[in-house]
């Protein structure tokens, strides 16, 4: 069964990410996600049925998604994703971010869990179809390769 899953948006996390951040920026970001939102809306019971479906069954049962106005990149636990204006890139992000958190076996070396996470992330890619994405695919092929 996979977990629910809810976008959020805090104040105290933003501000401890970003101490610059004022309130009108805050607001300013929720109003920007928008079409992020809906393609959250729009893909994320298919998502996380792929990641099962291609990897691990779910353990969690909730996984709360922040999105945060910051400098610092996304992660996955907890599981926070960078606003950026490429909708498209940031519903990546969170894919990436999802397997991460779907991972169960220990990997001897950070490159070793990038590999499965690679792996699985190119399957949901292919099980989704997601048309209209392949500029944002190659954004992501980019930055995982500038890591």
């Amino acid at each position: 069964m996979v977990p629910e899953t809810e976008i959020r948006f805090s104040w105290v996390y933003n501000k401890k990410l970003n101490p610059e951040i004022n309130p009108s920026e805050f607001v300013e970001l929720k109003e920007k996600c928008g079409g992020f939102i809906d393609l959250y809306e729009k893909y994320i019971v298919r998502i996380l049925k792929s990641i099962e479906k291609n990897n691990e069954i779910w353990r969690r049962k909730f996984i709360p998604i922040y999105v945060v106005f910051a400098k610092t990149k996304s992660f996955s636990d907890p599981l926070t994703i960078k606003y950026r204006k490429d909708h498209k890139l940031m519903m990546l992000i969170l894919i990436h971010e999802l397997v991460h958190n779907n991972l169960v076996k220990k990997y001897e070396n950070p490159s070793m869990a990038h590999a499965e996470v690679d792996r699985v992330f190119e399957a949901v890619l292919v099980d989704l179809e997601l048309g209209g994405f392949e500029e944002a695919i190659n954004k992501m092929h980019n930055l995982r390769a500038n890591k």
